[in-house]
């Protein structure tokens, strides 16, 4: 999870992250179970209000080696708060910026 304000380093800090993830390719996780449950708590997240899915490796994932693909997601602090789900770990390969406008 990253908390981040708004503004010019953070929109060069998420382009790099997005090029990073892009790239990335997709690890094996250490057994199917925890692969399955990655790949459900990220499409619970996916399907959030205002969660977005900034990128995604462009490689896809081999399910029979247990591999899953980065991912990097962002909200605003404001529908962060509003959903205490968006607190809990997703085990894995992802990342969560959440921006707000300010330190208040």
């Amino acid at each position: 999870l990253v908390v981040a304000i708004e503004g010019e380093s953070l929109q060069e800090f998420t382009d790099e992250l997005v090029r990073l993830t892009d790239e990335y390719s997709p690890g094996s996780m250490l057994h199917s179970g925890i692969r399955e449950a990655y790949e459900k708590a990220v499409a619970e997240v996916e399907a959030k209000p205002g969660v977005n899915v900034l990128a995604r490796s462009k490689t896809l994932p081999d399910a029979s080696k247990t591999e899953a693909a980065g991912l990097f997601l962002g909200t605003r602090a404001a529908d962060f708060l509003a959903d205490s789900d968006l607190a809990a770990e997703i085990f894995g390969r992802s990342t969560m910026i959440v921006t707000c406008r300010s330190r208040d």
